[in-house]
Protein backbone atom coordinates (compact mmCIF):
# COMPACT_ATOMS: atom_id res chain seq x y z
CA UNK A 1 0.00 0.00 0.00
CA UNK A 2 1.44 3.57 -0.34
CA UNK A 3 2.30 5.44 2.01
CA UNK A 4 2.46 9.20 3.51
CA UNK A 5 6.22 10.20 4.44
CA UNK A 6 6.67 11.85 8.01
CA UNK A 7 7.12 15.07 7.23
CA UNK A 8 3.50 15.48 5.06
CA UNK A 9 0.53 16.91 6.90
CA UNK A 10 -2.73 14.81 7.35
CA UNK A 11 -4.95 15.18 4.63
CA UNK A 12 -7.98 17.49 5.63
CA UNK A 13 -10.29 14.53 4.67
CA UNK A 14 -8.39 11.14 3.68
CA UNK A 15 -10.35 8.44 2.29
CA UNK A 16 -11.69 6.03 4.33
CA UNK A 17 -13.95 3.19 4.41
CA UNK A 18 -15.67 1.65 7.70
CA UNK A 19 -14.49 -1.87 8.71
CA UNK A 20 -18.03 -2.51 9.82
CA UNK A 21 -21.27 -1.92 7.56
CA UNK A 22 -23.55 0.73 7.25
CA UNK A 23 -21.16 3.19 9.52
CA UNK A 24 -19.65 6.13 8.94
CA UNK A 25 -15.81 5.53 8.05
CA UNK A 26 -13.51 6.55 11.10
CA UNK A 27 -11.17 9.15 10.29
CA UNK A 28 -7.45 7.56 11.44
CA UNK A 29 -4.53 6.65 10.51
CA UNK A 30 -1.65 4.21 11.65
CA UNK A 31 1.46 5.20 12.81
CA UNK A 32 4.74 3.33 12.14
CA UNK A 33 7.63 3.67 13.97
CA UNK A 34 10.80 1.62 13.71
CA UNK A 35 13.62 0.72 11.07
CA UNK A 36 13.13 -0.01 7.17
CA UNK A 37 12.69 -3.71 7.21
CA UNK A 38 9.91 -3.23 9.82
CA UNK A 39 8.49 -0.79 8.31
CA UNK A 40 8.28 -2.40 4.60
CA UNK A 41 6.89 -5.36 6.04
CA UNK A 42 4.20 -3.80 8.23
CA UNK A 43 3.28 -1.76 5.09
CA UNK A 44 2.32 -4.39 3.55
CA UNK A 45 0.05 -6.11 5.58
CA UNK A 46 -1.82 -2.98 7.16
CA UNK A 47 -5.22 -2.91 5.38
CA UNK A 48 -4.83 -0.76 2.28
CA UNK A 49 -8.11 0.99 3.72
CA UNK A 50 -5.63 2.70 6.43
CA UNK A 51 -3.49 5.14 5.32
CA UNK A 52 0.05 4.75 7.42
CA UNK A 53 2.88 7.04 8.31
CA UNK A 54 5.58 5.71 8.80
CA UNK A 55 8.98 6.98 11.40
CA UNK A 56 12.36 5.98 11.94
CA UNK A 57 12.44 8.74 14.53
CA UNK A 58 11.04 9.00 17.88
CA UNK A 59 11.17 12.35 18.44
CA UNK A 60 9.46 12.57 15.08
CA UNK A 61 6.81 10.50 15.94
CA UNK A 62 5.64 11.79 18.59
CA UNK A 63 5.61 15.42 17.13
CA UNK A 64 3.27 14.18 14.24
CA UNK A 65 1.19 12.67 16.87
CA UNK A 66 -2.76 14.12 16.75
CA UNK A 67 -6.49 12.45 17.75
CA UNK A 68 -6.44 10.91 14.60
CA UNK A 69 -4.13 7.58 15.25
CA UNK A 70 -6.34 4.65 15.73
CA UNK A 71 -3.32 2.01 15.38
CA UNK A 72 0.28 2.51 16.70
CA UNK A 73 2.80 -0.33 15.42
CA UNK A 74 5.86 -0.28 17.18
CA UNK A 75 9.20 -1.73 16.59
CA UNK A 76 10.66 -3.66 20.05
CA UNK A 77 14.03 -2.30 18.71
CA UNK A 78 13.68 0.58 20.56
CA UNK A 79 15.00 0.27 24.01
CA UNK A 80 11.72 -0.29 26.86
CA UNK A 81 12.15 3.16 28.29
CA UNK A 82 11.84 4.81 24.80
CA UNK A 83 9.30 2.64 24.13
CA UNK A 84 7.15 3.24 26.98
CA UNK A 85 7.37 6.91 26.26
CA UNK A 86 6.27 6.65 22.78
CA UNK A 87 2.77 4.51 23.93
CA UNK A 88 2.47 7.07 26.56
CA UNK A 89 2.74 9.80 24.08
CA UNK A 90 0.14 7.66 21.93
CA UNK A 91 -2.07 7.11 24.51
CA UNK A 92 -2.52 11.13 25.53
CA UNK A 93 -2.38 12.44 21.96
CA UNK A 94 -5.54 9.10 21.33
CA UNK A 95 -6.81 7.86 24.01
CA UNK A 96 -8.63 4.82 22.14
CA UNK A 97 -5.38 4.53 19.75
CA UNK A 98 -4.81 0.53 20.51
CA UNK A 99 -0.76 -0.30 20.72
CA UNK A 100 0.40 -3.31 18.80
CA UNK A 101 4.26 -4.14 19.28
CA UNK A 102 6.46 -6.30 15.89
CA UNK A 103 9.78 -7.86 16.52
CA UNK A 104 11.59 -10.19 13.85
CA UNK A 105 12.65 -12.20 16.78
CA UNK A 106 9.82 -13.70 19.67
CA UNK A 107 12.11 -13.61 22.23
CA UNK A 108 12.75 -9.87 21.84
CA UNK A 109 8.77 -9.69 22.93
CA UNK A 110 9.18 -11.88 25.96
CA UNK A 111 11.58 -9.32 27.05
CA UNK A 112 9.63 -6.38 26.25
CA UNK A 113 7.82 -5.20 29.84
CA UNK A 114 5.89 -2.12 27.61
CA UNK A 115 2.00 -2.76 27.42
CA UNK A 116 0.28 -3.21 24.42
CA UNK A 117 -3.08 -4.80 22.98
CA UNK A 118 -0.98 -7.11 20.02
CA UNK A 119 2.11 -8.10 19.48
CA UNK A 120 3.52 -10.23 16.65
CA UNK A 121 6.84 -11.88 15.09
CA UNK A 122 7.77 -10.63 11.57
CA UNK A 123 6.90 -11.37 8.73
CA UNK A 124 3.36 -12.44 10.02
CA UNK A 125 1.01 -13.80 7.90
CA UNK A 126 -0.35 -11.49 5.58
CA UNK A 127 -3.77 -12.86 6.41
CA UNK A 128 -3.71 -13.40 10.08
CA UNK A 129 -2.14 -10.12 10.47
CA UNK A 130 -5.06 -8.28 8.24
CA UNK A 131 -7.89 -9.48 10.38
CA UNK A 132 -5.87 -8.96 13.68
CA UNK A 133 -5.43 -4.97 12.15
CA UNK A 134 -8.78 -4.84 11.08
CA UNK A 135 -10.35 -5.79 14.67
CA UNK A 136 -7.86 -3.50 16.49
CA UNK A 137 -9.48 -0.63 14.35
CA UNK A 138 -12.70 -2.10 14.83
CA UNK A 139 -12.06 -2.06 19.22
CA UNK A 140 -10.89 2.29 18.63
CA UNK A 141 -13.89 2.71 16.52
CA UNK A 142 -16.10 1.53 19.20
CA UNK A 143 -14.17 2.84 22.10
CA UNK A 144 -14.77 6.26 20.60
CA UNK A 145 -18.28 5.66 19.73
CA UNK A 146 -18.73 4.85 23.23
CA UNK A 147 -17.45 7.74 25.05
CA UNK A 148 -19.17 9.53 22.61
CA UNK A 149 -22.10 8.12 23.73
CA UNK A 150 -21.62 8.44 27.61
CA UNK A 151 -20.78 12.33 27.14
CA UNK A 152 -24.03 12.87 25.08
CA UNK A 153 -25.90 11.15 27.67
CA UNK A 154 -24.31 13.31 30.26
CA UNK A 155 -25.12 16.44 28.11
CA UNK A 156 -28.56 15.33 27.73
CA UNK A 157 -28.76 15.11 31.45
CA UNK A 158 -27.10 18.28 32.44
CA UNK A 159 -29.29 20.35 29.81
CA UNK A 160 -30.54 22.41 31.67
CA UNK A 161 -26.78 24.24 32.74
CA UNK A 162 -26.68 24.83 28.96
CA UNK A 163 -29.73 25.78 27.85
CA UNK A 164 -29.25 29.40 26.43
CA UNK A 165 -26.66 28.75 23.79
CA UNK A 166 -26.30 29.91 19.81
CA UNK A 167 -29.77 31.54 20.66
CA UNK A 168 -31.17 27.89 20.61
CA UNK A 169 -34.36 27.16 22.88
CA UNK A 170 -33.48 24.53 24.95
CA UNK A 171 -35.87 22.19 23.94
CA UNK A 172 -34.31 22.61 20.44
CA UNK A 173 -30.74 21.78 21.96
CA UNK A 174 -32.21 19.09 24.08
CA UNK A 175 -33.71 17.60 20.56
CA UNK A 176 -30.83 17.76 18.75
CA UNK A 177 -28.60 15.86 21.98
CA UNK A 178 -31.15 13.01 21.63
CA UNK A 179 -31.15 12.35 17.78
CA UNK A 180 -27.53 12.01 18.34
CA UNK A 181 -27.51 9.57 21.45
CA UNK A 182 -30.10 7.76 19.50
CA UNK A 183 -27.49 7.28 16.12
CA UNK A 184 -24.87 6.60 18.52
CA UNK A 185 -26.41 4.02 19.85
CA UNK A 186 -27.81 2.53 16.92
CA UNK A 187 -24.09 2.41 15.85
CA UNK A 188 -23.01 0.77 18.67
CA UNK A 189 -25.56 -1.55 18.11
CA UNK A 190 -23.97 -2.79 14.95
CA UNK A 191 -20.68 -2.97 16.42
CA UNK A 192 -22.11 -5.40 18.71
CA UNK A 193 -23.03 -7.73 15.89
CA UNK A 194 -19.46 -7.82 14.71
CA UNK A 195 -16.91 -8.14 17.58
CA UNK A 196 -17.03 -11.28 19.57
CA UNK A 197 -16.50 -11.73 23.38
CA UNK A 198 -12.82 -11.91 22.98
CA UNK A 199 -12.71 -8.11 21.54
CA UNK A 200 -14.86 -7.26 24.21
CA UNK A 201 -12.93 -8.68 26.95
CA UNK A 202 -9.92 -6.86 25.51
CA UNK A 203 -12.15 -3.60 26.01
CA UNK A 204 -13.23 -4.20 29.23
CA UNK A 205 -9.80 -4.79 30.64
CA UNK A 206 -7.96 -2.97 28.47
CA UNK A 207 -7.28 0.14 31.42
CA UNK A 208 -5.60 -2.58 33.69
CA UNK A 209 -2.78 -2.89 31.16
CA UNK A 210 -2.47 0.84 30.39
CA UNK A 211 -3.17 2.22 33.74
CA UNK A 212 0.38 3.03 35.20
CA UNK A 213 1.64 3.98 32.27
CA UNK A 214 -1.29 6.42 31.22
CA UNK A 215 -1.18 7.72 35.11
CA UNK A 216 2.38 8.57 35.11
CA UNK A 217 1.51 10.73 32.23
CA UNK A 218 -1.56 12.12 34.02
CA UNK A 219 0.77 13.10 36.81
CA UNK A 220 2.23 15.98 34.50
CA UNK A 221 -0.79 17.60 33.34
CA UNK A 222 -0.63 21.75 34.03
CA UNK A 223 -4.40 22.52 33.93
CA UNK A 224 -2.92 26.38 34.09
CA UNK A 225 -1.39 26.36 30.91
CA UNK A 226 -4.58 25.52 29.05
CA UNK A 227 -6.68 28.64 31.47
CA UNK A 228 -8.30 26.31 33.72
CA UNK A 229 -8.04 26.80 37.79
CA UNK A 230 -5.79 24.07 39.57
CA UNK A 231 -8.69 22.61 41.50
CA UNK A 232 -12.89 22.13 40.07
CA UNK A 233 -14.58 25.06 41.26
CA UNK A 234 -17.50 23.35 42.38
CA UNK A 235 -16.17 20.28 44.25
CA UNK A 236 -12.93 21.54 45.01
CA UNK A 237 -11.48 18.18 43.59
CA UNK A 238 -7.36 18.86 42.47
CA UNK A 239 -6.49 18.88 38.55
CA UNK A 240 -3.13 19.31 39.46
CA UNK A 241 -2.42 15.99 40.14
CA UNK A 242 -3.41 12.04 39.11
CA UNK A 243 -5.94 10.00 40.83
CA UNK A 244 -6.78 6.92 39.20
CA UNK A 245 -8.21 5.51 36.04
CA UNK A 246 -11.79 6.80 36.67
CA UNK A 247 -10.83 10.50 37.87
CA UNK A 248 -8.02 10.61 35.87
CA UNK A 249 -6.53 13.91 36.55
CA UNK A 250 -9.82 15.48 37.75
CA UNK A 251 -11.18 17.16 34.35
CA UNK A 252 -11.10 16.43 30.85
CA UNK A 253 -11.66 17.69 27.42
CA UNK A 254 -15.60 17.52 26.00
CA UNK A 255 -15.42 19.90 23.14
CA UNK A 256 -13.11 22.29 21.19
CA UNK A 257 -13.15 24.64 24.41
CA UNK A 258 -15.18 22.54 26.66
CA UNK A 259 -13.89 20.66 30.45
CA UNK A 260 -15.85 19.14 32.91
CA UNK A 261 -14.43 17.91 36.31
CA UNK A 262 -14.71 14.14 36.53
CA UNK A 263 -16.26 13.65 39.95
CA UNK A 264 -18.94 16.34 39.86
CA UNK A 265 -19.70 16.76 36.41
CA UNK A 266 -19.23 20.49 36.49
CA UNK A 267 -18.89 21.84 33.32
CA UNK A 268 -16.35 24.93 32.43
CA UNK A 269 -17.34 26.57 28.76
CA UNK A 270 -19.38 25.39 25.96
CA UNK A 271 -20.83 22.00 27.12
CA UNK A 272 -22.24 21.17 23.70
CA UNK A 273 -21.36 18.11 22.03
CA UNK A 274 -21.76 19.73 18.47
CA UNK A 275 -17.94 18.98 18.22
CA UNK A 276 -18.71 15.09 18.12
CA UNK A 277 -19.07 14.70 14.23
CA UNK A 278 -19.23 11.47 13.87
CA UNK A 279 -18.68 11.06 9.74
Amino acid sequence: MGTISSNEPLSSEPERRSAVEGLPPLLAEAFVLGGRECQSQVAASIPGEMPDRQFDSVDAYVDALSGQVALAVLSVELPDDRLERVVRETLRASEHARIVLVATDGAELLRCEVPYDDAFVLPADRESFDVAIEKLYVQAYYSLILDRYYRIGLAINNHDTTAEQDGESEDGKLRQWQAKHRRLRSYLDRFRQFLGPESFRAIATRSERFDDLVGSAGQQGNPSAIGLPESCPDCGLDWTTWHDSKLGTGHEQIGANTWRCTRCGHTLADDDPKNYRIG
